[in-house]
């Protein structure tokens, strides 16, 4: 763990992710257990824009629980990563792997009040999500390759390229 010194000027403007719509990719996605014994998936995301002080890749965290009841959740999840995702098995690591590590998407964040023994404090959740569009995919593959946005054989015709426009972070309308 590296030392940090918190009076640092390199933390100035250091804070959460604002509510609202935001551009994220999955940076981690880890099948495990509640402690009620449940199958759950907790997704860290790495959140890009909106044009403020969370373009520097603030990271987020999500807890999907597997159970009939709140599944729902996870197929949200599922579908605005890919809507042609085929079957899987959500609680099996190698499928998460396969199929929602690395992918981009928007989320819609929200901070709300948490108060745990006592204590009460800020924290922000996922309350939507949902696919790109085509213009924020092309702003995608212009700014970082084909690579980082998921395969729908809609991006490689010529009617959907860039056309050699420059099309920055800034282009993405969040």
């Amino acid at each position: 763990m590296p030392i940090v010194d918190p009076q640092s000027p390199e933390y100035d403007g250091t804070k959460m992710v604002s509510d609202g719509p935001h551009l994220a990719f999955i940076h981690e996605a880890e099948v495990g257990e509640t402690k009620n014994g449940d199958d759950k998936l907790t997704v860290g995301f790495t959140v890009h824009g909106p044009k403020d002080d969370d373009k520097g890749g603030k990271v987020l965290f999500q807890t999907y629980t597997l159970t009939d009841a709140a599944m729902w959740k996870y197929i949200e999840l599922a579908r605005a990563i890919d809507p042609g995702m085929g079957r899987h098995d959500p609680a099996d690591q190698s499928d998460i792997n396969r199929l929602v590590f690395g992918k981009p998407l928007c989320i819609t964040t929200e901070q709300y009040e948490n108060t745990w023994e006592g204590k009460t404090s800020t924290r922000v959740r996922v309350n939507e999500h949902r696919s790109l569009t085509r213009h924020e995919k092309k702003g995608l593959v212009a700014a970082y390759g084909q690579t980082m946005v998921p395969a729908d054989g809609k991006l490689n015709t010529d009617s959907n390229a860039t056309d050699g426009v420059n099309i920055t972070d800034d282009d993405i309308p969040f």
